[in-house]
């Protein structure tokens, strides 16, 4: 009767702190109800292999998180695109490419990753280059003029003034240091002409008077609004035709408490999932098929939205982003 009354209690004891667990059964078969022709059906690694696509690597996979001026495509006039990538010869330097509305490569230039671009202009500490502007290649003098003395205020003031007044496009910028040093950080850059100047000024001389003069002066950090961000493409540019499920597994939670769970998901049961292989065809009547996909079992394969993808009327390619089997962030050009 003991005995009996002890496994009782261990059954018990085991029941009341079971953990989460997966269950994976197989599928082996499409979830749209129909079959198709998987021959037709390539991986966008194997047409570019096949030199169907071509491939631009923005980043290698040893250091993917680089620092870019600018990460999504910038188009520019209808029929330019501007893609900026590492360089790898030299970690220190980014190469931004030029395509037409073909995607053709035309132009191309290599900066310092760590320079700065204002109003299209791409500017480091003592020159500058038009690129953008002019297509202009020539690393230019940048000229500086130092305004440090607290007496210059009136000085900085009336330069100002005469840039407004005479609707001479500049750039500011205010950076408060708590260095006693001068702060070169504090600066204007006028646009007189496309020649660029550039007047430094002490924090010291930071009066309220001085930022109100300031004001707006409609030059923005970065790019301006003639270059802008390629649109993602939505969900239209390509049909799901089937999803192949390998595999479906099936989450049954447990009642041990879980603190991680509760942390990382709120405390929230994941989906169940099925597991395969996504086949699409784009509006070109390209054919792909993306493996290794994961998709909640309550939700319709025709929401799929794995590719992150790039396009517009006036082009003629469309730009897929993935990463490549050495696991290098790339973007795929696609003919429409």
């Amino acid at each position: 009767m003991k005995f009996c009354i002890w496994v009782i209690l261990l059954i018990t004891l085991l029941t009341s702190c079971r953990e989460d667990r997966w269950s994976s059964k197989t599928e082996n078969r499409f979830l749209l109800g129909h079959i198709i022709d998987t021959t037709q059906y390539k991986t966008i690694e194997e047409l570019y292999l096949s030199r169907k696509v071509n491939k631009i690597i923005t980043s290698d996979s040893i250091n993917n998180q680089g620092y870019f001026h600018f990460y999504s495509p910038l188009i520019y006039d209808n029929k330019y695109v501007y893609i900026e990538k590492k360089y790898h010869p030299n970690k220190d330097k980014n190469i931004i490419l030029k395509l037409d509305h073909n995607g053709a490569l035309v132009d191309s230039i290599i900066i310092n990753k760590y320079s700065t671009i204002i109003n299209n202009f791409i500017i480091e500490k003592d020159s500058y280059i038009s690129w953008f502007i002019d297509n202009n290649k020539e690393i230019k003098q940048l000229e500086n003029i130092t305004y440090f003395s607290k007496s210059d205020t009136t000085k900085l003031k009336r330069l100002i003034k005469s840039l407004k007044n005479n609707n001479i496009a500049f750039y500011s910028e205010v950076k408060n240091s708590s260095n006693s040093n001068i702060d070169t950080c504090n600066f204007i850059i006028s646009f007189k002409n496309n020649k660029l100047q550039k007047f430094n000024y002490s924090k010291n001389i930071h009066s309220q008077s001085l930022l109100e003069i300031i004001g707006d002066n409609n030059i923005s950090y970065d790019f301006s609004e003639k270059y802008k961000e390629l649109s993602l493409a939505t969900t239209n540019f390509y049909n799901v035709d089937n999803f192949f499920a390998n595999t479906h597994k099936t989450f049954i939670p447990g009642n041990k408490p879980d603190f991680n769970l509760y942390i990382n998901g709120g405390g929230m049961d994941p989906c169940n999932l099925f597991y395969g292989t996504y086949f699409i065809t784009l509006q070109s009547g390209i054919k792909l098929k993306n493996m290794n996909q994961s998709m909640c079992d309550d939700k319709k394969p025709q929401e799929f939205s794995d590719y992150r993808s790039y396009m517009d009327k006036s082009l003629n390619f469309i730009m897929i982003s993935d990463v490549d089997p050495h696991l290098n962030s790339v973007l795929y050009i696609l003919k429409k």
